[in-house]
């Protein structure tokens, strides 16, 4: 409702497994009188967040090594 009155700039919804996933797509798809790539919506899955935050977390570890080295 927020993203629709223009006073946020996007959603993230964080799901559980696929099934979650599909499901939330689904609905953000329907009952819309505007595009759903507008919404500023994204969809993403736990693991898929986990795996980001990880490698984020490593990129950071060796750059901060790297300077320690130097």
């Amino acid at each position: 409702m927020w993203r629709h009155a223009g006073k946020s700039n996007g959603v993230y919804y964080v799901c559980g497994d696929q099934d979650g996933l599909k499901r939330i797509r689904k609905a953000a798809k329907t009952g819309r009188t505007y595009r759903y790539d507008d919404l500023g919506l994204t969809l993403l899955l736990l693991d898929t967040i986990k795996s980001q935050a990880i490698e984020m977390r490593a990129a950071a570890k060796a750059a901060r090594e790297s300077l320690i080295a130097q």
